[in-house]
């Protein structure tokens, strides 16, 4: 019989090394101009969420509500009110709540924030994030790693350009550091080694193809009206072509009636009609090419659903009934509260520094922010939702707060 030993001395346990074999997922080309832009980054994925960012509005506006929305209805709490009172009025003085806003923006967008308290004095804190595109998280015992292990937590040090000009070391515990579902792949630094549980997964990472050709279908779109215009038209000169054909007139001489007539109308305005004899005149469109209009729809709602979005927080609930538009924010929400948590930890972790520096305990105060809104509604709602079979069972116990003999499952 095997027996255990339950006394067994933790410090002889070793980590055992993992060898970086993972095939990492990479698309199938690796493009650096698309959709009218150039020089995007496939070397630096931090460089390239920054450039996808701000590339269309799709991405810019709802990673601007992420910002807004974790971090709405500030307030701070804590044992003492009169630290309480001075915390805020410090936080009025260091607009804290935008460099929490900051969080709420860079924390999503690249899976992990990094920031360096600074100012010597309460008045002048600020949280200075790094550049993730020039820094690097190292693990204990790198120099003791070769080149196919996998780097590891624990981390011992933070490097600013690392191989590079001026490079800088940093301990954790200098810095205010979080990351949200580290442990959910295998993700490569800018080094491109292999690490795990190191760094954050980014909201662009899965989104990056369809940002991709969201931009191109509409780059695509305004190069198909350059070339074919938009308002011109084709004028066929039938009867000047029979008389070519019966030999009535010369090919040249028809092509100088053509040109002047060209001439007499290439300033037709709005509103000017062509009146004429003998020539067909149709307006050039898009019929019989390929309808984009479906198509970009449904990448902007692949955008959205990726980015925490929903029809209606995104302006388009036309068609969309109220039971409907409340099942989908309450599936938004309860994603974003679960990355609310995690910017709310970052937060405190500045707000620790800053108590610190005002010489007092740092678990005295501690931010909170408002509890994300749903859609409100009434008991006599949900129960007709639930009758017309829009929702669940389930679903209507949990929303209409009514008890499980008080609704009937005929």
């Amino acid at each position: 019989m095997v027996e255990f030993n339950a006394a067994a001395d933790p410090g002889t346990f070793q980590k055992k090394r993992v060898a970086a074999s993972i095939t990492m997922l990479r698309k199938k080309e690796e493009k650096t101009e698309f959709g009218g832009y150039i020089n995007f980054d496939q070397n630096n994925r931090f460089t390239r969420y920054q450039q996808l960012a701000r590339s269309t509005s799709h991405v810019s506006v709802p990673i601007e509500k992420l910002g807004l929305s974790l971090t709405k209805g500030m307030q701070f709490d804590g044992r003492s009110a009169r630290a309480v009172k001075q915390v805020e009025e410090i936080a009025k003085k260091t607009n804290l709540i935008g460099q929490f806003q900051t969080i709420g923006r860079l924390h999503p967008r690249d899976g992990t924030y990094i920031a360096i308290p600074k100012g010597n004095t309460p008045e002048t804190f600020r949280l200075e994030p790094l550049l993730l595109s020039a820094t690097t998280l190292l693990p204990e015992g790198l120099d003791k790693l070769s080149t196919d292990d996998m780097l590891q937590p624990e981390i011992e040090k933070i490097m600013i350009n690392e191989g590079g000009k001026n490079p800088t070391t940093l301990k954790p515990e200098d810095a205010v550091l979080g990351v949200n579902g580290e442990w959910d792949f295998v993700q490569e630094d800018i080094k491109k080694r292999q690490t795990y549980g190191l760094y954050g997964k980014s909201i662009l990472e899965p989104l990056e193809l369809t940002i991709q050709n969201y931009l191109s279908i509409n780059f695509g779109y305004v190069q198909f009206v350059k070339k074919y215009g938009a308002g011109r038209y084709h004028i066929d000169f039938e009867a000047l072509g029979k008389l070519v054909e019966n030999d009535l007139i010369e090919p040249e001489k028809a092509q100088e009636l053509v040109n002047k007539f060209l001439d007499s109308h290439q300033y037709l305005e709005e509103n000017e009609d062509m009146a004429t004899f003998g020539v067909k005149i149709n307006p050039l469109d898009a019929k019989g090419a390929l309808d984009v209009l479906a198509y970009k729809e449904s990448l902007e709602v692949d955008l959205a659903i990726g980015l925490f979005q929903s029809p209606v927080t995104m302006g388009k609930a036309e068609g969309t009934t109220y039971a409907s538009s409340y099942i989908v924010e309450d599936e938004r929400l309860m994603g974003l509260e679960g990355l609310q948590k995690t910017v709310t930890n970052i937060a405190n972790q500045g707000v620790r520094r800053l108590l610190t520096l005002m010489r007092k305990d740092p678990d005295l105060v501690e931010v909170q922010f408002e509890e994300l809104s749903r859609i409100k509604m009434s008991a006599q709602e949900v129960l007709e939702w639930y009758n017309s079979g829009v929702i669940s069972k389930q679903a209507a116990l949990k929303w209409g707060g009514f008890k499980e003999d008080d609704i009937s499952e005929d």
